[in-house]
């Protein structure tokens, strides 16, 4: 597992993090448009502009990238007056995005900002949050400096409405002790330092262990900092070296090179596991007393993950003769029991939403509960190529670990009626899936009857961007959010049911899918019947972090 990480995509999260680099030079050029639709000449449109503006001075930001996505993609770069122009927009909702070095979107508007492009007002404001640093010094005790510890930041980022602390770049300290990590997105972080042996030698018998800011020794007990927009905030350490033991054993089951790494608790920072390509033992140390996740992953000729991971408790003692045995993932079918007819508004405002083999279909993710998604495995649903042409829809998890599953839907393209496997209702029930077996599909059957909800935002700051949470009381449904402008704005698709609708200046720190964090946040409730358009007015809450 590479320390450092520059930019990962969370498979089923829609989660970026990184960003892109271009020169500050890079001169304007005219919007281009990309776009894989048929004219339409019924269809309207309009030239959008609009301002993008730092979060922190309201000033405008000059060469920015700007999107823009609806039924068209559009792009253009904003000029030393922030402003942009795009022409030609079909009316409807977009989204609009900018990037440039220095700034993040956001936390809680990553996938862009929603707006109603139409025949009001089509002049638009997009903010852009400048990023911040943090420093520090790790020494011991005596006042020394701790040199080459490994030193990771951990960012608040909420999945599915529930808080996670996801890993971002780390760096090490240099020989005074001290580390810098510049380009951190602002918000509540964790700092940790990672395990360093005393001195580089198979035989060391000490390391420095693992601690979270300002001494915890995980990500669970640890004081979280606040890292203000463009401001620098810094974490410093003592540790002293500590007793520390190894690990080692054999891999089976391999057919060519196998690799691995250790994982720390809660995911902090471990190393890297060497393993004999000619007799697959492993041996790895020094490492502290506690408990550590070793993950091994070997890749066959045939692109089939073989794959296992092994929880070791160290408690006082080396852990000698480990049998680690690797297994291919299992295959997951899914499929989709497709209602007899759909309304052609229903089939339009699927394929809308999501295009290609996925249109109107239902998007459906397992999640491991308890488990960072950014360590765990994170199967995405893929269409299975070996479905016959005319054939019902199909998809397929490919090389699932196997394991206790919880099943989430987001009804981006269809409503559901149920979710099921061997009659176990994967809405209420987690999905088991046991190394080596052929378990029977994942059966989603689609209604005919969605309906959909359109919210009318009113805000004292209607310049300023908002975000728009719709949460079901379902379980299993995802809840879908929205950053966005005042104005009125449409969640269609919608399995029919209640749910709890929200907009709020700030999401970014917001566990939207738990309900008390949500009991001060005020609020509407709404219960969507069949085929209907149910209509809802709020106004935006101000929150203060």
């Amino acid at each position: 597992m590479p320390f450092r990480i520059a930019a990962v995509l969370l498979a089923g999260t829609g989660i970026l993090f990184g960003q892109i680099a271009y020169p500050s030079n890079i001169p304007l050029v005219p919007a281009q448009t990309n776009t894989n639709l048929q004219p339409n000449a019924n269809i309207k449109r309009y030239t959008v502009s609009g301002t993008v503006y730092n979060t922190l001075t309201s000033e405008p930001i000059a060469r920015a990238l700007v999107h823009l996505n609806g039924t068209e993609q559009h792009v253009a770069f904003t000029g030393q007056d922030g402003r942009f122009e795009i022409q030609n927009v079909p009316e409807g909702q977009v989204w609009i995005t900018a990037q440039r070095p220095g700034y993040f979107a956001p936390n809680d508007n990553r996938g862009g900002s929603r707006f109603q492009v139409g025949s009001s007002s089509n002049d638009f404001r997009v903010p852009l949050t400048p990023e911040s640093k943090i420093t520090g010094k790790v020494l011991d005790s005596q006042g020394e400096p701790v040199e080459g510890i490994q030193v990771q930041v951990f960012g608040a980022q909420i999945i599915d409405g529930h808080k996670q602390w996801m890993p971002r770049e780390g760096s090490s300290t240099d020989d005074d002790g001290e580390y810098r990590l510049e380009g951190q997105m602002p918000g509540a972080v964790i700092v940790c330092t990672g395990t360093r042996p005393r001195m580089y030698t198979r035989e060391s018998r000490e390391t420095y262990p693992p601690r979270c800011y300002p001494n915890a020794p995980d990500v669970e007990s640890a004081q979280a900092i606040q890292v203000a927009p463009g401001q620098p905030a810094q974490a410093d350490f003592t540790v002293d070296p500590v007793r520390a033991y190894r690990i080692s054993g054999t891999v089976a089951g391999v057919n060519g090179n196998v690799g691995g790494w250790l994982e720390g608790p809660s995911g902090l920072p471990g190393m890297g596991v060497m393993i004999n390509p000619r007799t697959h033992h492993f041996d790895l140390g020094p490492v502290p007393n506690g408990t550590w996740k070793i993950h091994f992953q070997e890749m066959e000729g045939r692109g089939n993950a073989l794959q296992t991971e092994e929880e070791v408790t160290v408690n006082g003692a080396d852990v000698t003769n480990l049998q680690v045995v690797l297994s291919p993932g299992v295959d997951v079918p899914v499929e989709f029991v497709q209602p007899a007819a759909a309304t052609s508004e229903q089939a339009s405002a699927g394929a809308a939403m999501v295009n290609g083999p996925n249109a109107g279909l239902p998007v459906v993710r397992l999640h491991r509960p308890g488990e960072n998604v950014f360590f765990g495995n994170v199967p995405m649903a893929v269409p299975d190529p070996n479905n016959p042409p005319g054939a019902p829809p199909r998809q397929i998890f490919k090389n699932v670990s196997p394991g206790t599953y919880k099943v989430s839907v987001q009804t981006v393209g269809g409503c559901v009626a149920s979710v099921a496997s061997g009659g176990v209702d994967l809405l209420e029930q987690p999905l088991t899936i046991a190394a080596g077996s052929s378990p029977q599909p994942i059966i989603v059957t689609q209604r005919s009857d969605c309906g959909s909800l359109e919210v009318t935002v009113h805000s004292d700051h209607p310049e300023d961007q908002a975000t728009l949470l719709l949460v079901p009381e379902t379980p299993g449904l995802e809840a879908s959010t929205m950053g966005i402008a005042g104005g009125t704005f449409t969640f269609q698709q919608l399995t029919p049911g209640t749910y709890h609708v929200y907009a709020v200046s700030d999401a970014s720190d917001l566990e939207y899918s738990n309900p008390d964090a949500m009991r001060d946040i005020s609020g509407q409730t709404v219960t969507i019947d069949p085929s209907q358009k149910a209509t809802v007015n709020l106004t935006v809450v101000e929150r203060k972090k």
